[in-house]
C-alpha cells in the first residue's frame, strides 16, 4: 500500500460516523464501495425480549403514572397525616409531600430520557427519509425541537417530539392537586385521669364539705357568692368559645368546663363524660295580660324569691337576662345532695329591652322615646313591664314563656371533645339531632342560679358588650337562649368541680395531635394523567413510523452516532467540517445529511455511510 492509500485508510478509520441515503429502497451492497475493513454483522436479540429492551421506556413512563394517579387518587385523598410523627402513624405530612416529590422525579426522569432518545431516533429516521441540514440536526438533538413543515414523515417526526413536551410540563398540575386541610387526629395514646362529679362529702383544706358550706352555716351566702364567681369565670370560658364574639350565632352542642384536661392539645377526646344540659323549646314574646301579676311583679321587684339564689347585699340588679321561676321551698339536707332531678317546666324570661335616662317618671315605655342605646325596638311585643329607679332611670323589660329541659346527658363513645383549653364539646352522632336529657342532683341548684350568673357576666360586661342590635327579634332570641344555655353549663360545671373528690369516675382520654387532610382535587389528577399519556401515543407514532425504516430503531444513539461512518462528509472538499466544532450560516447552504442504508438481509452488507447531498 503506497503513502496516498495509506491516509485514505487512516482517514477512514478516524472519521465520526454518520452518512446519507436517497433512494434508500434501491440501494444493494454492490451499490456501496467496498470498504477497507471486513464489516460484521452483528446478530441482535429478537422477538418479544428486543421488543422490550428498545421501547420499554414508555411503558415504564405509562405505569409509572398510573401507579402515582392511583396513589394519590385513593390512598392519599380525603387521609388524615400528622404534621409531627407520633406513635403508630408511620407516615407525617412531610413524609408524604417527599415521596410525592420523588414520585413525580422518577416520572420525570422517564421523560427526560424519552425525549433523549426519541430525539435521536426521529433524527435517524428523518436522515434515511428525507435528509436534515446541520443546523436541523443539531437543533433537533439538543433542544428536542420539532422541524416545521416539510413532507409526511417530517411533519409525523415533529408531532412525535412535540407529544413529548406536555407531559414534561405538566408535573405541576399535579402537585397543585393536593390542598393540605388543617385538622385535629387522636393517634391512640390513651392516658387515665379522674373528672369530677358532685359528691356531698367531698373534702378541702379546711376538712368541711363543700355542700354543707353551700347550703347550712352562717356564711352560706359568702360561699354562695364565691360559687357564682366560680361559675361565671366558667361561663366566660365556655361563652367566649362557643360564640367568638358574635352572640347572635346559635350555639348548639353542649359543653362543659373542665380543668382536669387543661394541657391535653385539642382535638383530644374523652371516653365518657357526664354534660350539662340546658334546652328551650317553644320561645314566645308575651303581652302583659298574658303574664301573671306575681312574675310582673317579681321583675319590677327585683325579687329574690322569683330569681332564686342570692342576696341583694352581694349581686347587681337585674341582668340583660333573666330566668324567671317560682320559688322552690324544698329544704336542702346539709349532708346529702338532693335527688336527681330532671326538670321539664314552663316558665319566663326576662330581657332588658332598653333604657331612658332622665326619665324616672315615665308612667309605661314607648316606642316614641329614645333609648339609652340609641337603638330602635322592633321587637314583636308593645307592652313591657316599667321599672323606675332612684338614679332617674327607667327600664324596660320584655317578658317571653319558654319551656325549657333541664338536667346532664352522658357523652360516651368518645364524643367529648376538647374543643379549647379546658372546653369540652359533646359532639352529636351524624343524623343525630338531639341528646337524650337525664336526672342529676345538681340539676335544680344550678337553674336557682342561673340568672345570678348572668348577673356577674353583665356586671363584668360580657353580656352587653356582644349585645345584638335591638331591631333584630331573631338575633335576641338567640342571644336570650345563649346566654341561659351558657350560664347554667357554667354554674353545673363550677359547682361539680368544686364538689368533686377522691371518689371521682375514672375514664380516659385520646390524645389529639395536630393533624391536616389530604383534599384531592380529581380532575387535576385526570388531567395530569391524559397529558402524559400522550407520551404513550407519541411513542406508537413513533413506532409505526420506525416500521417502514430500513435501519431498525436506535438503543443506543450515542454510541451509534459516534461509531457512524462519516468519512465522505467530511472528505468533502473545501468544507473544513473535519474541525468544526460550531456551525456557522454557510454550513446549511453546503447540502443536507442523507444516511445511506442497506437492508441488513443482504448477504453483502456493509454499513451505513453519511453523505453530503
Amino acid at each position: 500500500m503506497d503513502d496516498q492509500e495509506d491516509q485514505a485508510y487512516s482517514g477512514h478509520s478516524a472519521s465520526s460516523s454518520i452518512a446519507l441515503l436517497q433512494y434508500p429502497g434501491s440501494i444493494s451492497s454492490a451499490d456501496v464501495e467496498e470498504p477497507h475493513h471486513k464489516c460484521l454483522q452483528r446478530h441482535e436479540q429478537s422477538g418479544l425480549l428486543s421488543i422490550v429492551q428498545t421501547w420499554w421506556l414508555a411503558p415504564g413512563h405509562l405505569f409509572c403514572t398510573i401507579l402515582l394517579a392511583c396513589l394519590v387518587q385513593w390512598s392519599i385523598r380525603e387521609t388524615t397525616f400528622p404534621v409531627y410523627r407520633v406513635p403508630q402513624h408511620y407516615l407525617t405530612q412531610s413524609d408524604v409531600t417527599t415521596l410525592f416529590s420523588v414520585g413525580l422525579k422518577i416520572i420525570s426522569i422517564f421523560i427526560t430520557a424519552w425525549q433523549a432518545i426519541t430525539a435521536w431516533r426521529c433524527a435517524f429516521i428523518a436522515l434515511e427519509k428525507t435528509g436534515l441540514q446541520l443546523s436541523q440536526l443539531s437543533n433537533q438533538i439538543s433542544f428536542r425541537t420539532p422541524l416545521l413543515g416539510g413532507d409526511k414523515t417530517t411533519i409525523l417526526l415533529g408531532l412525535v417530539l412535540l407529544l413529548g413536551w406536555p407531559a414534561q410540563l405538566a408535573s405541576p398540575i399535579l402537585s397543585g392537586a393536593i390542598t393540605w386541610v388543617p385538622a385535629l387526629m387522636t393517634y391512640g395514646q390513651r392516658s387515665n385521669l379522674q373528672i369530677a362529679h358532685a359528691s356531698a362529702h367531698a373534702t378541702d383544706w379546711t376538712s368541711t364539705p363543700p355542700w354543707y358550706r353551700l347550703v347550712a352555716g352562717d356564711y352560706q351566702p359568702v360561699y354562695r357568692l364565691v360559687q357564682l364567681h366560680v361559675a361565671a369565670g366558667a361561663a366566660l370560658k365556655i361563652f367566649g368559645n362557643s360564640i367568638n364574639t358574635n352572640i347572635s350565632i346559635p350555639i348548639k352542642n353542649l359543653r362543659r368546663f373542665t380543668p382536669e384536661v387543661e394541657g391535653y392539645a385539642n382535638g383530644s377526646t374523652v371516653e365518657s363524660v357526664f354534660m350539662p344540659a340546658f334546652e328551650i323549646s317553644n320561645f314566645r314574646w308575651l303581652r302583659l295580660r298574658s303574664i301573671p301579676q306575681e312574675i310582673q311583679d317579681a321583675v319590677y321587684y327585683n325579687d329574690d324569691a322569683y330569681f332564686n339564689i342570692g342576696d341583694g347585699d352581694y349581686r347587681p340588679d337585674t341582668p340583660v337576662v333573666g330566668l324567671v321561676r317560682k320559688p322552690n321551698n324544698e329544704s336542702l339536707d346539709d349532708d346529702a345532695l338532693p335527688r336527681p332531678w330532671r326538670v321539664s317546666e314552663h316558665t319566663y324570661v326576662v330581657y332588658k329591652a332598653f333604657r331612658y335616662p332622665n326619665h324616672g317618671n315615665l308612667t309605661n315605655c314607648s316606642r316614641s322615646w329614645k333609648p339609652f342605646d340609641d337603638g330602635s325596638n322592633d321587637l314583636p311585643v308593645d307592652e313591657f313591664v316599667t321599672h323606675h329607679s332612684s338614679t332617674n332611670l327607667t327600664t324596660c323589660y320584655a317578658i317571653a314563656g319558654v319551656h325549657f329541659n333541664a338536667g346532664v346527658v352522658e357523652c360516651a363513645g368518645s364524643r367529648a371533645t376538647l374543643v379549647a383549653p379546658s372546653i369540652l364539646e359533646c359532639l352529636p352522632h351524624p343524623g343525630e339531632m338531639q341528646f337524650e336529657v337525664m336526672s342529676d342532683p345538681l340539676t335544680e341548684y344550678s337553674l336557682s342560679a342561673v340568672t345570678q350568673t348572668i348577673s356577674w357576666l353583665d356586671m363584668m360586661h360580657v353580656i352587653t358588650s356582644w349585645s345584638p342590635n335591638s331591631a333584630d327579634p331573631a338575633a335576641v332570641q338567640i342571644v336570650i337562649e345563649n346566654v341561659l344555655k351558657v350560664a347554667y353549663q357554667g354554674f353545673w360545671s363550677g359547682l361539680t368541680n368544686t364538689l368533686g373528690g377522691s371518689t371521682n369516675p375514672n375514664t380516659t382520654i385520646d390524645v389529639a395531635a395536630p393533624a391536616v387532610i389530604a383534599s384531592v382535587a380529581t380532575w387535576r389528577v385526570i388531567l395530569w394523567v391524559a397529558l402524559n399519556t400522550l407520551l404513550t401515543f407519541a411513542s406508537i407514532l413513533l413506532w409505526k413510523i420506525q416500521s417502514g425504516c430500513i435501519r431498525p430503531p436506535v438503543r443506543d444513539p450515542v454510541l451509534t452516532s459516534i461509531l457512524l461512518d462519516s468519512s465522505k462528509v467530511i472528505e468533502e472538499v473545501e468544507v473544513g467540517l473535519c474541525n468544526a466544532n460550531r456551525l456557522t450560516k454557510k454550513d446549511d447552504g453546503r447540502g443536507r445529511l442523507r444516511l445511506r442504508c442497506i437492508d441488513r438481509s443482504d448477504p453483502h452488507w456493509c454499513h451505513d455511510q453519511l453523505e453530503m447531498e
